[in-house]
């Protein structure tokens, strides 16, 4: 298999209750650099993103609440085996009683295939509802196929669903809450989401895990099983188009992490916030529009969203979180606000379609390989207010033929020009500052200085 031109690049995010941290590791990069991708190709590899179109069954959520009589025989279809006082089989998933609440722990050896959950149990005069599927439970199963939760569920633990490898789609209920770090981790063969109701799927709190999946520059956990399902079904009818509901003001982190199929998004004016890796690897999305009530845009938000062309930054936005854009390939123009002070990590690592680029007066940093690999970047506009460009934030932008550089000070920019070709490039500054230029580096290896 062809090696990813980006293996060098493994972010590495850690996430307490509150902190969040994002690391890089990366190897000797001159022997890498970024490479342009062909058009059409999204610089995904065909071997490894393929998103071959299946046939997908209807799953329906309902309610079951199955009934025990008193010699153990269970009403229906169901079949119940008691293990022992706290502990049964029904329909071969196997439930532990805990709290006076039924939980999904596992499945017994003669179960097939398809999971469907059940809502309550009615036994010996108590009606127990289930409401968790504990971490680990179905952990490594190669029989599991589809999987219905029930609707009383409202936490899925940890690695609930881990390496089952023929799983192939899940439903969730509206009435899940939380659902655990790895979830869904190695679940390849994962295709569909169903739900039915949006409102909820945005509410849920869909953990960040302690290892992430890498595709390349872009990053979603699997927590969130769109990680490798990439097709959501409202209703069963598979979404491609959608509004974030009215009751939403957050777009919480990872709500629609590896959603290939989401072409278009509306985000009404009532959203406040967007949140962690909130649309990552959304790679059909064409454009966002993000509205002027946002005020926060979270860290890798719309990473990987490799056809998105424009969007729309709201005034309000005082800081472009790291690698907010990193690795949007097709982005052929961006507008920062006046009022950002300052631009993450990787902010717009590899938006290779870049041509020109103007940070505002009001930035003061830009951050390490913020336009790392921007290899149609020709032109680059730095405000009067910046004072530090970090290490390699020009990495490699090979086109690049004219800065301007408005700042009466040179920034201090050890090494942000890296493997470009400022030899050969023309840095204007400021006619009261020319001198300055010339005795600071970086800024004294371009090939001409002029006069604003």
């Amino acid at each position: 298999m062809k090696k990813s031109f980006l293996t060098w690049l493994i972010p590495a995010m850690l996430l307490g209750t509150t902190i969040l941290s994002v690391t890089a590791c990366v190897k000797e990069e001159e022997n890498n650099p970024p490479v342009q991708p062909e058009p059409g190709g999204g610089g995904q590899e065909e071997d490894e993103d393929e998103d071959e179109k299946r046939e997908v069954q209807p799953l329906d959520i309902r309610e079951i609440i199955v009934t025990v009589d008193e010699q153990g025989k269970a009403d229906g279809n169901h079949r119940f085996q008691k293990i022992n006082e706290t502990n049964f089989y029904i329909d071969d998933i196997k439930y532990r009683v805990e709290d006076g609440e039924l939980v999904v722990c596992g499945c017994s050896p003669f179960f097939e295939g398809d999971a469907v959950i059940i809502s309550a149990l009615r036994y010996q005069g108590s009606t127990m509802k289930v409401t968790k599927i504990t971490d680990g439970a179905f952990r490594d199963s190669t029989i599991l196929k589809t999987c219905i939760v029930g609707t009383e569920v409202t936490t899925i633990g940890k690695q609930a669903f881990e390496s089952c490898s023929n799983l192939e789609a899940v439903a969730i209920p509206r009435s899940v809450k939380s659902i655990g770090g790895n979830a869904f981790r190695y679940c390849y063969e994962l295709y569909s989401v169903h739900i039915t109701d949006l409102s909820a799927w945005c509410k849920i709190d869909f953990k960040i895990d302690e290892e992430i999946i890498s595709y390349k520059y872009n990053y979603t956990t699997t927590s969130n099983p769109l990680a490798h399902a990439h097709h959501l079904y409202l209703d069963n009818q598979e979404v491609t188009e959608l509004t974030i509901p009215s009751d939403v003001t957050t777009i919480k982190q990872n709500t629609f992490a590896g959603y290939w199929g989401l072409t278009a998004i509306t985000i009404p004016d009532h959203v406040t916030s967007i949140g962690v890796q909130a649309f990552a690897l959304c790679r059909g999305l064409t454009s966002v529009n993000i509205p002027s009530s946002v005020t926060s845009i979270g860290q890798y938000a719309f990473s990987g969203c490799e056809g998105l062309t424009s969007v729309t930054i709201p005034s309000n936005i005082r800081s472009i979180d790291d690698a907010v854009f990193a690795g949007c390939l097709r982005l052929t123009s961006i507008s920062i606000p006046d009022r950002v002070t300052s631009l993450g990590k990787f902010a717009f690592y590899e938006c290779s379609a870049l041509t020109s680029v103007t940070i505002p007066n009001s930035v003061t940093d830009i951050g390490e390989k913020a336009f790392h690999g921007c290899l149609g970047l020709t032109s680059v506009t730095i405000g009067s207010s910046v004072t530090n460009i970090a290490v390699n934030a020009f990495y490699y932008c090979t086109a690049l033929t004219d800065v301007y550089c408005t700042a009466v000070n040179p920034p201090s920019a050890k090494d942000a020009f890296t493997n470009s070709p400022i030899s050969s490039a023309t840095l204007h500054v400021p006619a009261q500052s020319l001198e300055a230029y010339m005795a600071a580096s970086p800024w004294s290896e371009f090939g001409a200085k002029v006069a604003l």
